[in-house]
């Protein structure tokens, strides 16, 4: 239980009204579909609305009110299903929100160090780099010049009669 503390302390008095209202609104529903006479009796039989269908409940029929009833109880089940969500998972803009102000603020002068840091051993990497592509390029005008030399050694110097 003691795990739980943390958690509980964070939840809002409005998720817990919503909650509770959501926990009402479904057993409401659960009791008024129950009640609901399908085509053969149900448990409307059980509260005096067995026999015919012109029973009168406040001045209409059974079924017509409770099918009013359902159709209100399920567009409250609805909102607030989709207000808990809101409430409980907010949206991606409003927890980037959230990350920035709670996530400590680094100092500038920290990440212009780190900033600099990084460029140096950029600058150094390339420097390298380059110094290697010029031995490299050294090597081959070197293996260039000596295979024209040797093409040019073994080359005849007359051209050959036909």
């Amino acid at each position: 239980m003691q795990h739980l503390t943390p958690l509980l302390a964070e939840i809002s008095w409005s998720v817990i009204v919503l909650a509770i209202a959501f926990v009402f609104i479904c057993l409401f529903m659960m009791m008024i579909i129950l009640i609901q006479k399908p085509k053969g009796g149900g448990l409307s039989g059980a509260f005096g609305g067995a026999g015919g269908g012109e029973s009168s409940f406040v001045g209409a029929k059974v079924g017509d009110v409770l099918t009013i009833v359902t159709v209100v109880c399920f567009l409250l089940f609805l909102g607030l299903a989709m207000a808990l969500t809101w409430k409980i998972n907010p949206t991606e803009n409003q927890a980037k929100e959230d990350a920035q102000v709670s996530a400590p603020a680094e100092t500038e002068t920290g990440m212009a160090g780190e900033a600099s840091d990084l460029i140096e051993d950029a600058t150094e990497t390339a420097e390298e780099a380059a110094d290697e592509v010029a031995e490299t390029a050294e090597q081959a005008q070197e293996l260039a010049e000596d295979a024209v030399e040797s093409v040019t050694e073994d080359a005849p110097t007359e051209a050959p009669a036909e």
